[in-house]
This record gives structure tokens, C-alpha cells and sequence, in this order.
């Protein structure tokens, strides 16, 4: 049976790093910056749920190493209306320079209860996106206290169903690719073929 758990029961929960001014990007840095616009990007456009680590921007870090990441993670943002969450693995980390996510984010550090793609994955889910929904804050801009997402009830089922319906979702992602690609590559056809009837016309 699925138990039902508090996010805090499950996860750290810390905010990413504020930064005072504005993020100035450079093409060589000292670190990889994770901010809002690669969420967007990686959900609707690459169709996955981690970040690609060597395609972040770069920043050149001045302050202390306590800002990286340093452990497997799920970043969530916390400001605006959009709620997906996005991980950093195992595997992305040490392989270059360091990470940082800006305070626009939660971030989560699961325990060992619960697998970090499986949480990415529940916290995508209609319970979860309702939950987030109503306890944003603000009128204009609507905010997350991380004591909020603390509270954020999260099914926990067994680990080895956590695999299944991680595995599960990773199929239909690759479905999806799929079937963009079929998409793009017959808009791009019948663009071809919309010029040649209109070149034909022309004669």
C-alpha cells in the first residue's frame, strides 16, 4: 500500500543562491548557473526531466563553494506560474565545473527512501501541481515559501515501483521525441510541396 508522506520527510529542502545584480553570463566561467529560462526549454523542447549540465550558461564565482550542488538534486521553481521541476544526477556532477541554481529555485535533496527521477516525476503529477498552485503567494507574482513546499503531501510507493513508473514515463518521453520528429520533418515537406504548387501557378 502507498504511503502518504510530508516533502521534508522525504527531501532537504534549501533555496538556491540570491545573487545581488544581475547574472552576467560569460562563454568561459568558473561555474554552470541554472536558471528559470532552461527549465522551459528542457521540459517542452528536449521532452526530459534532467538538465543537461554541460549546456548551462557559465558564470565566473567569486563566493564560496557552499552555494554548489553538490549531491544528486530535483530543482523546483518557486516564483512565477510555471511548477515543473527538472533534477541534476549523479552523473552530471564532477564532471567539470561546479553548479549553482539561483534562489528562483527549491533545492531538493531526496533521502534514501525515494529515488531523485521519481520525485522529479510526482512533483510533475496533478496532485502535486494543485498543491503548488494554491499555496503560491502574490497577486502579480506568485511566490513559494519552502515551508510550504515542506508541507507538500508526496505518495512513496515501494522503490521498486518508483522504477517502474520512472521507466514507465521515460518511454513515453521517447515516444513523444518520436513523435515530434515525424512532425517537423512532415511540416517540412509539405512547405516543399506548398512552394511548388505555387511555383507551378505561377506558370
Amino acid at each position: 500500500m502507498t504511503q502518504t508522506y510530508k516533502l521534508s520527510d522525504l527531501a532537504d529542502i534549501k533555496s538556491g543562491y540570491t545573487f545581488r545584480g544581475k547574472i552576467e553570463e560569460v562563454l568561459e566561467g568558473t561555474a554552470y548557473i541554472v536558471q528559470p529560462k532552461e527549465f522551459r526549454y528542457t521540459k517542452e523542447v528536449k521532452i526530459q526531466d534532467n538538465i543537461e549540465v554541460k549546456d548551462l550558461p557559465q558564470i565566473v564565482w567569486e563566493g564560496r563553494p557552499s552555494a554548489f550542488i553538490d549531491q544528486e538534486c530535483v530543482l523546483l521553481p518557486i516564483r512565477g506560474e510555471y511548477r515543473e521541476a527538472l533534477y541534476v544526477s549523479e552523473s552530471d556532477l564532477g564532471i567539470g565545473l561546479p553548479i549553482i541554481a539561483s534562489a528562483q529555485f527549491a533545492v531538493i535533496y531526496p533521502k534514501s527512501t525515494i529515488l531523485t527521477a521519481y520525485l522529479c516525476w510526482v512533483l510533475g503529477q496533478t496532485d502535486c501541481q494543485n498543491y503548488l498552485s494554491q499555496a503560491g503567494e502574490g497577486s502579480v507574482i506568485k511566490t513559494l515559501k519552502l515551508s510550504d513546499i515542506s508541507d507538500m503531501p508526496i505518495y512513496l510507493p515501494t522503490k521498486k515501483v518508483q522504477e517502474q513508473l520512472v521507466n514507465l514515463h521515460k518511454c513515453w518521453q521517447k515516444e513523444r521525441k518520436l513523435t515530434q520528429k515525424l512532425l517537423d520533418n512532415r511540416e517540412q515537406m509539405l512547405k516543399g510541396i506548398y512552394q511548388q504548387i505555387l511555383k507551378e501557378e505561377q506558370l
